[in-house]
């Protein structure tokens, strides 16, 4: 196996913002809105197969290669190469909204809730088996075919928070008093929705001849395929 790593590459950076605004709703009642936002350029990004069949040509569907089985390997003599480049990019936005209400008899509660999207052009980098649902092979031809959203992207997360403080009691003396109250009871409920996933065709229909083939299925247009 060989590694082919980029030389000289430009600085990677990550650009981060965010905005926030808090309101007293009622005595007992606040409400906080906020925007986060990030930009990373310059990621470094790796792919398991770059001795392999490239593609002829980039058209409005996508990029195309040879007829399977007519195209050929850029290096015969070598086998598999493993790259690294700087190419990368990745964007996060986010609307984020929090909320804490304080009740009688000693009880609160509070939730937050995170809309959100994470994107880039690959997730994993020293690695390609990161997550579970990484692609170890992505193309380094062009970066908008691996622009999608992030194997950690999690578009909607929502956490409730309740506490009660339990009520004491003033019977039996300091003591007791002292044994029996300061107690509280509370808990955390977490809803978030789940993982991207992508659909891959086994084996090696492009032809590609590498270590690490990867095609995905087309979507259709055909009348009853929307």
């Amino acid at each position: 196996d060989y590694n082919l790593i980029e030389q000289n590459p430009h600085r990677s950076y990550m650009e981060i913002w965010n905005l926030s605004i808090q309101r007293q709703l009622t005595p007992s009642l606040s409400m906080t809105v906020g925007y986060v936002g990030s930009h990373g350029v310059h990621q470094v990004n790796r792919s398991e197969e770059n001795n392999e069949v490239q593609p002829i040509a980039k058209t409005q569907y996508g990029i195309l290669w040879p007829i399977p089985g007519t195209g050929s390997i850029p290096n015969s003599a070598l086998g598999q190469v493993v790259g690294e480049w700087w190419g990368g990019s990745s964007a996060y936005d986010a609307l984020q909204v929090q909320m804490t209400k304080r009740m009688s008899h000693g009880v609160s509660v509070g939730g937050s809730y995170t809309w959100s999207k994470s994107i880039d052009t690959g997730s994993s980098s020293t690695l390609t088996d990161n997550f579970t649902n990484t692609l170890a092979n992505l193309h380094p031809y062009y970066s908008f075919v691996n622009r999608s959203v992030s194997d950690f992207d999690v578009p909607q997360s929502l956490v409730v928070n309740y506490v009660w403080d339990l009520p004491s009691t003033k019977r039996g003396g300091a003591l007791v008093s002292h044994i029996v109250g300061g107690w509280e009871v509370g808990g955390i409920i977490s809803m978030r929705s789940g993982l991207p996933f992508t659909p891959l065709i086994g084996g090696d229909p492009l032809g590609m001849k590498g270590a690490a083939p990867t095609d995905f299925p087309s979507f259709s247009g055909a009348s009853g395929c929307n």
